[in-house]
């Protein structure tokens, strides 16, 4: 007897003003205000060099330099010299402080103007003691600076992932720089139903652990299996997420993915510990501009670094922007229609399949507009974490203390977040898998 197929509940676009609430991130801003509750990586510590340049950090739609001294003390400000607003990022970095080219104020990494030329001896210590100077907490690991920016907020505890704890030489720091806001880059790491799709001839060039066999096999499965279904558990660090597709062996492809607030997406990869693992981490510039640090870590050996230089082949060398030289609207992102024509899936030829996401999301404007948006199933994850991350900063704007996504007594272990990808007989439920069991890899991290 025939039996109409039950439609999926679809979820429903965003209104106008959640649209606002959830992309506007500069002070005062419902989600600006949220993340400023949390630690940011700014800047991959090695380019922060000792007694050299100061680096000049935007984020959160506010400006800041941050140094490293010849003593390699690290101090983190507000770009305006608190003296008549000249820009830190041109003082001299010597005698453990920056200088101002203006007046020649010396402000200390601790924040205290220790110099002040410009008045008179007798009184030049009293009157520095009252100039307020705006810094702010800052930290090194994993490879990267990262700053606190909450004013008048005591810092939460820093979220020691895994990879903080590693040696310089087994974490690998891709950083690349897109012109749209940072939840477009952060739904185009989330949503899995478009690597079959988009990325179905750029991956055909990219390194997968295993080289051609593992290639080919994860783009066969994209194929024969499309549409994921999405199951999702919401945790206090973010949440857990499985895309299942169902293959036709009976079996089940499952991309197991965790989630951690505000941005961090642990990605499906390998579950073996002797192999790299892939973290993506959405950090807002401000509303229109943000970065994607793309962090490959291996926790038991350094990376290699062949295989690194092939998981990064067609990307631009310059690790603080890889997508330099992309392109933008004006030349369609240098898309050839003739590659399309023979059936290149996106005519982006001898780009990665980061660079496909980057320019689907800036072709969309600096901030879209979802209000718009025809949410189908596969879009349930993107609607979850939308809906979740301003119900967050509702919450903490009428007053709530807790924060989702920060750790309270007990909560979790920020250390044991990582992604998995698997393929899962039929009987077994995704949530069972432990993503630290050291099993053969189906194909490295992507999303």
């Amino acid at each position: 007897m025939y039996q109409q197929a039950i439609e999926p509940e679809y979820p429903k676009p965003l209104t106008r003003q959640e649209n606002e609430d959830l992309t506007r991130v500069g002070p005062g801003t419902v989600m600006g205000e949220y993340l400023r509750r949390f630690w940011h990586p700014v800047v991959r510590a090695a380019k922060l060099e000792p007694n050299r340049a100061p680096v000049r950090i935007r984020l959160l739609g506010e400006l800041f330099v941050t140094y490293r001294t010849k003593s390699n003390k690290i101090g983190f400000l507000r770009e305006r010299c608190p003296h008549r607003g000249a820009s830190l990022a041109l003082a001299h970095n010597s005698g453990e402080g920056l200088r101002c080219l203006f007046h020649g104020w010396k402000i200390g990494v601790g924040g205290k103007v220790e110099q002040v030329p410009t008045e008179p001896p007798a009184c030049a210590a009293k009157f520095a003691e009252g100039v307020k100077v705006r810094h702010y907490p800052v930290r090194e690991a994993g490879g990267l600076i990262w700053a606190f920016i909450g004013e008048g907020i005591e810092p939460p505890e820093f979220p020691d992932y895994e990879f903080n704890s590693l040696p310089d030489d087994q974490v690998d720091i891709r950083v690349g720089l897109f012109h749209c806001n940072w939840v477009q880059g952060m739904e185009a790491v989330l949503d899995s139903a478009h690597l079959g799709q988009l990325h179905r001839s750029s991956f055909k060039e990219t390194f997968f652990t295993g080289g051609k066999e593992a290639r080919e096999a994860q783009v066969q499965r994209l194929i024969e299996a499309p549409a994921p279904s999405f199951e999702f558990d919401v945790t206090p660090f973010g949440f857990k997420e499985a895309a299942i597709r169902d293959l036709s062996d009976g079996r089940r492809q499952g991309n197991l993915r965790m989630f951690a607030a505000p941005y961090y997406s642990f990605l499906p990869g390998s579950s073996r510990q002797s192999d790299d693992r892939t973290i993506c981490i959405s950090v807002p510039f401000d509303d229109e501009w943000a970065a994607q640090y793309f962090m490959t870590y291996n926790t038991k050996q350094p990376i290699d670094q062949q295989a690194s230089k092939e998981r990064w082949r067609y990307t631009d060398p310059d690790p603080d922007n890889f997508a330099a030289g992309l392109g933008d609207v004006r030349n369609l992102w240098g898309q050839n229609r003739d590659a399309m024509q023979a059936g290149h899936a996106t005519g982006f030829i001898g780009r990665h399949s980061f660079h496909e996401d980057f320019i689907i999301q800036e072709s969309m404007g600096p901030i879209t507009d979802r209000t718009e948006d025809n949410l189908g199933s596969s879009d349930t994850i993107i609607d979850l974490t939308r809906r979740t991350l301003l119900k967050a900063a509702y919450a903490l704007r009428d007053g709530s203390t807790e924060i989702w996504g920060q750790k309270s007594a007990g909560d979790f272990d920020y250390a044991g977040i990582r992604g998995n990808s698997r393929v899962i007989p039929a009987d077994t439920d995704w949530r069972d898998i432990d993503p630290f069991e050291d099993v053969e890899p189906v194909f490295l991290a992507t999303s």
